[in-house]
């Protein structure tokens, strides 16, 4: 004679429940998890799940197991999808990112105002940060929209040498006086934001500090540095660029160097990561790729890149509906 269903169920959902709560308090110790966020990304209530894991719920235990079974097993899930997108190639060192290197070093040893203009994706940003990892009195800061005027500009400055905030009275001499003259680096990234008063007062903080500058962005900032309707009202700013470098696109030795840092092989594979390099976004679309077709290989269950892989991860990240 067999034992009664219903006892053999309880046994085995007491198991399970005990198991469940184990694995859910794990995640709330070493993930440092509040029951808060856990009840949010399970879609459990919160008051719940507390009771489940406190044994006082009234409710169906079996009906929150299966709701806390789906959820851990969607959490493993996503962890592995996670694992699988490979981390991009350390800095690689391409003749177009030792061509910036060299600028950014010239505009410090001088010192000088320099300026790095070209396309989205082909290496300016990641150099000049690998250049002030290797290099001390070296700020680097970002200009934007919301950070375009001059005293936008050198908060920005006095953010990155860890000031206390002041008032904008006080600003400039207290950014100033921070400055290691003669061996400071400023280096500004998307400086096609900055204003002519932002561009003024790095020319001032250059002439009386003898700091280096590097601007860095697309051709807009070689305009405003250049030329323009007022190039006669700010002599000193465009009589002081020393120099500079323009370039639209990445390099075919940059491509390459790329695609063999990341160990592809295929003939094939590489031929479709050249024509992405090649496109606006250049570099950093192809890592993208790169990273996201791996992605896709990974749930296949390969380790290995195919060209369809490639050609499905840019059609995903390609908004404009662009075609390799």
């Amino acid at each position: 004679m067999t034992k009664p269903e219903t006892v053999e169920q309880f046994n085995d959902e007491t198991l399970r429940t005990v198991e469940l709560r184990n694995r859910v308090q794990a995640i709330h110790e070493t993930e440092n998890l509040s029951w808060k966020d856990m009840a949010i990304e399970s879609g459990i209530k919160h008051g719940t799940l507390t009771n489940w894991k406190g044994d006082t719920y009234a409710g169906s235990i079996p009906n929150v197991n299966a709701k806390v079974e789906l959820w851990l097993t969607s959490r493993a899930e996503k962890k592995h999808r996670v694992m699988s997108v490979l981390a991009s190639p350390a800095y690689v060192e391409t003749p177009t990112s030792q061509e910036f290197y060299a600028i950014i070093q010239m505009a410090q040893t001088m010192p000088d105002m320099t300026s790095i203009v070209g396309g989205p994706g082909i290496g300016k940003t990641i150099t000049a940060k690998n250049y002030q990892a290797r290099n001390p009195n070296v700020i680097m800061v970002t200009a934007s929209p919301m950070v375009a005027g001059a005293n936008a500009i050198l908060n920005a400055i006095a953010e990155d040498i860890g000031m206390a905030p002041t008032n904008a009275a006080k600003l400039f001499k207290t950014v100033a006086t921070s400055l290691h003259e003669g061996e400071t680096l400023i280096i500004v990234d998307e400086a096609q934001n900055l204003n002519m008063d932002a561009l003024e007062q790095l020319r001032t903080l250059h002439d009386m500090y003898r700091i280096g500058l590097v601007f860095m962005g697309n051709e807009m900032i070689h305009s405003l540095l250049t030329s323009g309707r007022k190039e006669g009202e700010h002599a000193q700013l465009f009589s002081r660029l020393g120099p500079r470098i323009k370039q639209r696109s990445a390099r075919k030795d940059d491509i390459e160097m790329l695609i063999g840092a990341w160990g592809v092989g295929s003939e094939d594979v590489r031929r479709q990561l050249r024509v992405i390099a090649s496109r606006p976004g250049a570099l950093r679309v192809m890592d993208k790729a790169l990273k996201m077709s791996h992605m896709i290989a990974s749930s296949d269950g390969r380790s290995d890149l195919k060209t369809t892989d490639v050609i499905q991860a840019y059609s995903q990240l390609n908004s404009s509906g662009a075609k390799l």
